[in-house]
């Protein structure tokens, strides 16, 4: 099961965008090195990858609001990606995601320490 939570409610404007602000609750403890990489190389398989010199990112390199961007980072939490996106194009990227890093170690949010 993909552990997340959502930092800001997906809520479509007029166009149809959302702002996207969530953290997938990775468990950086139990990542080697290998483990890391494949998460790296599954990131690689989604939509609309693009190069960025710092991070991960998605349909753009900048934050281009006008057309929708998304970006990822490492943090202490897990995994922070945050953008903005047609609502359809981040379901879409988001199902992908999920499944494609499902079976990685995640943080379980219900335990004390989690």
């Amino acid at each position: 099961m993909i552990v997340f939570y959502d930092n800001r409610p997906l809520e479509p404007d007029n166009e149809g965008f959302v702002d996207v602000e969530r953290i997938y609750c990775f468990d950086w403890d139990s990542f080697d090195k290998p483990l890391f990489d494949l998460l790296m190389a599954r990131c690689a398989e989604l939509p609309e990858p693009k190069s960025r010199t710092s991070g991960l990112a998605w349909y753009s390199e900048e934050e281009d609001i006008e057309y929708g961007y998304l970006h990822a980072s490492v943090e202490i939490p897990g995994l922070q990606v945050y953008g903005t996106l047609k609502l359809n194009a981040w379901q879409e990227w988001d199902r992908t995601f999920q499944s494609l890093v499902d079976g990685l170690p995640m943080r379980d949010l219900k335990s004390p320490n989690g």
